[in-house]
């Protein structure tokens, strides 16, 4: 038994969202080096706890 589909439902995706926003992007491109610039002033803990989280993982497994 087949149901007919709703009108609203098209058979190809529309995609419209992904023109929008590319549209409403204005924001420049950055650099991977102004992001974690940008990052690390944001929240300047997490980097400095994330190395020595490591350096004291890798001190301890010698």
């Amino acid at each position: 038994m087949s149901f007919p589909r709703p009108e609203y439902f098209s058979p190809e995706p529309e995609f419209d969202w992904l023109q929008l926003r590319k549209d409403l992007d204005t924001s420049p491109i950055e650099t991977p080096q102004e992001k974690l610039y940008r990052k690390f002033n944001e929240n300047p803990l997490v980097p400095i706890v994330s190395a020595g989280s490591g350096l004291r993982y890798c001190i301890s497994h010698k």
